[in-house]
């Protein structure tokens, strides 16, 4: 599979964790087009490269959290969501629906979990489209 045509970007607000996602990408040959480890930086990236898939933190520590983050980027641009966490509630799980075409990946993960996940939100993005485009 050739994840090359695969752009993502990493909106995580530990700096440790955000780098090591970017390695074990960019080793699965993935294109990473940036690292945010804040809501304002997140939206900036996301609306300057258009990234197919975003993943995404639920809790930032700053004045807005992933899914409010993930709603404000999805006004702008078409990305796939993919939410990052350690939370497995209620709570969060009604707020994350709110978010179309949301998935969530469940704090710790591998790298297997992590690349099957991006896979799965790339590919339904793309059919989609497609069914879009059919539909015109």
């Amino acid at each position: 599979m050739d994840n090359k045509n695969i752009s993502v970007l990493i909106v995580e607000d530990e700096i440790i964790v955000a780098m090591e996602i970017e390695i074990r990408l960019k080793r699965n040959n993935f294109t990473v087009i940036g690292i945010a480890h804040n809501n304002k930086k997140a939206v900036e990236l996301a609306i300057k490269h258009s990234p197919q898939i975003i993943l995404m933190d639920i809790n930032l520590k700053c004045s807005k959290d992933g899914i409010q983050t993930s709603i404000e980027i999805l006004s702008v641009i078409k990305a796939k969501i993919l939410f990052l966490s350690a939370y497995n509630d209620d709570e969060t799980q009604k707020r994350i629906e709110v978010v179309p075409g949301a998935s969530l990946l469940h704090k710790p993960f591998s790298v297997g979990e992590l690349i099957s996940g991006i896979n799965s939100c790339f590919y339904e993005k793309n059919e989609m489209h497609k069914d879009e485009v059919l539909l015109q």
